[in-house]
């Protein structure tokens, strides 16, 4: 089997943003049964090749942005299992900027592959990781829905990357690693 590698953005860990997503991500877990994760948002996955020129790539992506504001405006179930419910982020320039950044100084790399370069990127945050009936799914949205009376606490900006290596169709997350940081900076 061999690895792949995700970017990744976050809260900064002990912000209150990353408290109360660590906090929702893992009363999900308990009460569906589920496993807890990191909280964070994915900005490309599926990326293999040699490590030396993924970080390459990676600096290179650092350059061009200072930092990246999350803002999230609804609670939404997905169709397949990394995306079960998740905290649905705006689409702002700079959210699908980075996406399409990152697409782009991967692609310069011959020895770089991104085998889900998904054309309909959503950022979002995941809340639950889970197989589950579109009824269930549509509870536990209405339900957190009921809960949340203001997305903006959700919301965060980023100064750092983070990549996360794991082996493909790893659903019980043993294998996932969060390999290194990579700051931002850039001007934008």
């Amino acid at each position: 089997m061999s690895s792949y590698y995700s970017l990744w953005a976050k809260p900064a860990i002990g912000t209150p943003v990353y408290i109360a997503l660590e906090k929702m991500v893992s009363s999900l877990a308990e009460a569906h049964n589920t496993l807890p994760f990191a909280p964070h948002v994915t900005i490309l996955g599926g990326i293999q090749g040699p490590k030396a020129e993924i970080v390459a790539a990676c600096e290179e992506l650092c350059e061009l942005f200072s930092s990246v504001s999350y803002s999230f405006n609804k609670v939404q179930a997905g169709t397949f299992y990394f995306q079960c419910v998740f905290l649905k982020a705006d689409e702002a320039p700079e959210v699908m900027g980075l996406h399409e950044a990152a697409k782009s100084v991967l692609a310069k790399y011959k020895d770089v592959t991104v085998s889900c370069p998904s054309p309909d990127y959503m950022p979002h945050a995941s809340l639950m990781y889970a197989n589950m009936s579109s009824e269930e799914k549509s509870h536990i949205v209405n339900e957190l829905s009921g809960k949340i009376d203001d997305f903006s606490s959700f919301s965060f900006d980023i100064s750092s990357l983070f990549f996360c290596i794991y082996e493909h169709d790893d659903y019980s997350m043993i294998s996932w690693k969060e390999d290194s940081e990579y700051m931002l900076k850039g001007r934008n």
